[in-house]
């Protein structure tokens, strides 16, 4: 496994202790994994998984979800 999809897991792995629903974070680094494809130097640094852990977060605590997740009325 690559250091890259480890640091991945490790990712969906903390945002789901913290709290967060496992489809709800793995949509979230799903939505980070895209949204950063194009830059190699930038996935690469030591705290690119930091970064997209807190990046979730702060999208959770504001209310959204990511694409692909409807939100639910009730």
């Amino acid at each position: 496994m690559s250091r890259f999809l480890a640091g991945r897991i490790a990712c969906v792995e903390r945002l789901v202790r913290a709290g967060m629903p496992r489809s709800i974070a793995g949509g979230w680094i799903d939505a980070w994994d895209t949204s950063t494809a194009e830059l190699a130097d930038f996935r690469e640094a030591t705290d690119f998984w930091t970064l997209g852990f807190r990046y979730a977060v702060e999208e959770h605590r504001r209310g959204y979800l990511p694409p692909g997740h409807e939100r639910l009325i009730g």
